[in-house]
C-alpha cells in the first residue's frame, strides 16, 4: 500500500491540503458549505513487468482520481490543483513509509464530468498511469 500512501501525501502536500482525500470513494455527507471540495482515488489495474528471467520490481499502476465539489466549479478547481501537482511527468522518491521510487506519473485521458447522487457531489474524473519500482 505504500504507493497509495505516497500518492496521497504527494497530492495533499502539493495542493497545500486544499481538500481531504479518500481511498475508493467519497464518504456520504463529506461535502458542505465550509468544505466544498474533496478527492478520492481508486485502483483500476496494477501490472508487473516481466522478462524471460521472471518478474521485475517495476510496476504500472492505473489509478482513477475523482475530484468532488458542491458545484462543478469546485470539482474543476480540485481537478486543476491535482493536475498542477502531477502533470509534467512527475518522478522521484515519494515520502511514503517505503520511499517508493517513481519513474513517472502520466495523465492517460482527458476527463469525464458527472454527478453522484449518493453524496450529492459534482465530479471530474481523470485516469493516471504511475510507473514505480516496488520494494
Amino acid at each position: 500500500m505504500s504507493v497509495e500512501q505516497g500518492l496521497y501525501i504527494l497530492i495533499q502536500t502539493g495542493t497545500s491540503n486544499l481538500a481531504p482525500g479518500f481511498a475508493v470513494t467519497l464518504p456520504k455527507n463529506q461535502l458542505s458549505a465550509s468544505a466544498p471540495m474533496a478527492w478520492s482515488y481508486r485502483s483500476i489495474t496494477s501490472t508487473p513487468h516481466y522478462t524471460l528471467s521472471g518478474q521485475l520490481g517495476f510496476q504500472d499502476w492505473n489509478v482513477q482520481l475523482d475530484c468532488h465539489g458542491t458545484t462543478m466549479a469546485y470539482a474543476i478547481q480540485m481537478s486543476n490543483a491535482i493536475n498542477g501537482v502531477l502533470r509534467g511527468i512527475w518522478h522521484g522518491t515519494m515520502t511514503d513509509a517505503d520511499s517508493t521510487k517513481v519513474a513517472g506519473i502520466f495523465r492517460k485521458s482527458t476527463f469525464i464530468d458527472g454527478y453522484r447522487d449518493e453524496n450529492l457531489s459534482y465530479i471530474r474524473s481523470t485516469d493516471w498511469l504511475i510507473q514505480y519500482y516496488q520494494q
